[in-house]
């Protein structure tokens, strides 16, 4: 298309030392056919490309094809706009501009004139320096001053601009053993301010990063104190929303040393020693790393003193993502990721306190990097009567939120590890309770797919303690007072152990108060290997593999259901004896609705099968299936039984019975030629003597014995009640 395009206004928008004003280019111009006359209006597909010569030169930028508008002939466009490339210029030298419009190059290129270069304007040019001297007293070699208290204005301002690298906004170095290598002093009493604030716009960059030079002595790579009740005396923020990203952080290479060290010498009030506060999904409010491989080293140690205060407190305000209040990470075999040590003896005080306002956040995460040894994502004890070595709680009402979450990638680490050291009492080695009508009170995963893992595993010495105890409060909706999974194929879901070997003790106790809940729900995800939903052993010679007790006086309730969905499958299968106080029924669709089927009982175990037949000439000879006789036993002292249904009119039959089979002949020598059939029946092979048999497990059956049952109800009550107490407390 031959065209002709004519400049309108050229405007350069530039910045090298502001990061407020865009590094763009305003261009318009007319486009006109070979007649002069403006084109029609459409879109049109153009390219600018910017040269460092007139003609021949290099290519400095090019935008690519643009579908532009044009109106009247006039068209607008801003030069580097995204998602054109950046124009990265610094326009030190003249460029000139080659346009395209529809596939054709419009000649001559045009040369951006020195109005464009008014950016100077908007601070000093890349590489000014401003250095300052002093030697002696109280002066500052560079002071920043603001007096406004209102705005976001600051005395000294840094920003790194460069999106990558180890940029700092602001750096500091100072070689004294007494000088700071940035000191920032907000002299406000009260409200939000900051005597240092930084920010870096890089994934990878700080926005204030302090280091100790010295190798020893009880240094600080950053050092901050606030006297103000709501004041903090360290803040961070990092702003950006993805990334590996620091609100701070802190590093010390001396044994002695402390990557952050906080004091807040208010003893009450809302006061932080640190705060940290991160708005990336998968960004931390404070990440603590102890780079040393021995000693008993922490990625963060903190205390407090105060009977309602908190050791550590970690919030993420992230509302999605795998967000942590608070992340610590150790590499050394008997450190810690996180140290928390509340030195109070009474009050609510929390050695680590970790909340998240994210469905699928962690209020704290422990994560046990080693993969061997008895490695522990988190290790917690308690030596009071009444106290927890952790308490997990979920606040968000719904979602899969967590209580606690454990995860080890060691085969023989815990996700989890709860120890109660007191040898009486209602103790917990691990206590969890979530509201959430989806919620876990205790969820444990084991991750490696071999060995004997356990995705939680409980142990209690006490004879009235539990291994693992789950209660799910929710009076409705799918709850879970244990939830287990494991994805080995030689794993357990939930593995229960009880050491005691007397009394009505539990592997498992599963407790559900919902009408539609499970007091024990197994889930084996993987789909080969003889794996268990959930597996249940007792070595006591009263004591139960596995138990449901479904005590809810109404509705359809289970006190153990079991569903397969392969059509090969088996809903429950039991290996040994099947008995029951109740009736034995299948369930079959009716124009009524789902009906039971009821099952024949009798005194002694015999198998029956089904038949027909015909006389030929008054007689019939049957053999049985070869199968069948695998089944049952049939000799002198255990004949086969025989019923014979006639389909016609003849004298009368009689049976022959034999150990194979049976031969049916008419009665007075008939020849009749009918049709009949038969029902066979005979001992099952291997409990022929089998008759009326005393069933002593069945003495403490509560249908067949009423007072046995009150019992057990009252014994459950003491259980509520001394569970409810307990979460009182």
């Amino acid at each position: 298309m031959k065209a002709s395009v004519t400049v309108l206004g050229l405007m350069l928008l530039c910045v090298v030392a502001s990061a407020e004003i865009p590094q763009m280019i305003s261009y318009q111009g007319k486009v006109t056919d070979a007649a002069g006359n403006p084109v029609a209006d459409d879109t049109y597909t153009m390219r600018f490309r910017i040269y460092d010569q007139f003609a021949g030169g290099a290519l400095q930028w090019d935008s690519g094809d643009q579908s532009v508008e044009v109106a009247g002939g006039v068209f607008s466009v801003l030069l580097g706009e995204s998602p054109q490339p950046t124009l990265g210029l610094d326009f030190s030298t003249d460029y000139w501009l080659q346009v395209t419009f529809a596939g054709v190059d419009q000649t001559p290129c045009q040369r951006l004139t020195s109005a464009g270069y008014a950016y100077m304007a908007s601070g000093l040019v890349a590489g000014t320096e401003v250095i300052g001297s002093v030697t002696s007293g109280t002066s500052a070699a560079v002071k920043g001053t603001n007096t406004s208290t209102v705005g976001s204005t600051y005395g000294v301002y840094g920003v790194s601009s460069s999106t990558a690298g180890s940029t700092c906004g602001v750096y500091g170095v100072s070689s004294s053993t007494a000088g700071r290598g940035v000191y920032g002093w907000a002299a406000a009493t009260s409200g939000y301010t900051s005597g240092v604030y930084g920010v870096s716009h890089s994934e990878n960059g700080r926005g204030v990063q302090g280091l100790a030079v010295l190798s020893s002595g009880t240094n600080y790579g950053g050092y901050f104190e606030s006297y103000s009740p709501e004041g903090c005396g360290v803040y961070g923020s990092a702003t950006a929303t993805s990334g590996s990203t620091y609100g701070g952080y802190f590093q010390s290479d001396s044994p002695a040393g402390r990557a952050v060290y906080g004091v807040c010498t208010a003893t009450s009030g809302d006061a932080r020693a640190g705060y940290f506060k991160s708005f990336s999904p998968s960004g931390c409010g404070v990440y603590g790393w102890a780079t040393a491989t021995e000693g008993t080293t922490s990625g963060g140690r903190f205390e407090t003193s105060s009977p309602d205060g908190h050791a550590v407190w970690g919030l993420s305000w992230a509302t999605s993502g795998g967000a942590s209040g608070i992340y610590g990470e150790s590499h050394s075999p008997v450190g810690r990721g996180v140290y928390g040590r509340a030195t109070s003896v009474s009050g609510g005080a929390s050695g680590v306190y970790g909340e998240s306002s994210s469905t699928d956040g962690r209020g704290v995460t422990g994560w046990a990097s080693a993969t061997s040894g008895s490695t522990y994502g988190g290790r917690f004890s308690t030596a009071s009567p009444e106290g927890l070595g952790v308490l997990g709680w979920a606040t968000a009402s719904s979602g899969s939120g967590s209580g606690v979450l454990g995860a080890s990638a060691s085969p023989s680490g815990r996700g989890v590890h709860g120890w109660a050291t007191a040898t009486f009492g209602t103790t917990y080695g691990v206590y969890g309770e979530n509201l959430s009508s989806a919620g876990r009170g205790v969820y444990g995963w084991a991750a490696a797919t071999s060995g004997s893992t356990y995705g939680i595993f409980g142990e209690s010495s006490s004879t009235a303690g539990r291994g693992v105890y789950g209660y799910a409060t929710a009076a409705s909706g799918t709850t879970y007072g244990v939830y287990g999974r494991n994805a080995s194929t030689g794993g357990r879901g939930v593995y229960g152990w009880v050491s005691a070997t007397s009394g009505t003790t539990y592997g498992v106790v599963g407790e559900s108060s919902s009408t539609d809940g499970r007091g024990v729900y197994g889930w084996a995800s993987a789909n080969s290997g003889t794996t268990n939903g959930v597996y249940g052993r007792s070595a006591s010679t009263a004591g139960r593999g596995v138990r449901g007790y479904a005590v809810a006086t109404s509705g359809v309730t289970f006190g153990v259901h079991g569903q397969s969905e392969s059509p090969s499958g088996y809903g429950v299968y039991y290996a040994g004896g099947l008995a029951g106080s109740g009736t034995k029924s299948c369930v079959v669709k009716t124009s009524k609705g789902p009906t039971l089927m009821y099952c024949q009982e009798s005194p002694e175990n015999w198998f029956e099968d089904f038949g027909k037949g015909r006389l030929v000439r008054g007689r019939c000879r049957i053999e049985l299936d070869p199968l069948f006789l695998e089944t049952v036993t049939v000799d002198k002292a255990h004949p086969m039984h025989v019923f014979v249904q006639l389909g016609g009119d003849c004298r009368g039959v009689f049976v022959e019975e034999g150990v194979i089979g049976f031969e049916v002949i008419e009665l007075q020598g008939g020849t009749s030629s009918v049709p009949f059939t038969y029902r066979v029946v005979a001992k099952r092979k291997g409990f022929e003597a089998k008759r009326l048999d005393v069933c002593e497990a069945a003495r403490t059956d509560g249908y067949l014995y009423p007072e046995v049952r009150e019992k057990e109800r009252e014994e459950i009550g003491v259980r509520r009640e001394a569970s409810g107490e307990r979460r009182e407390k």
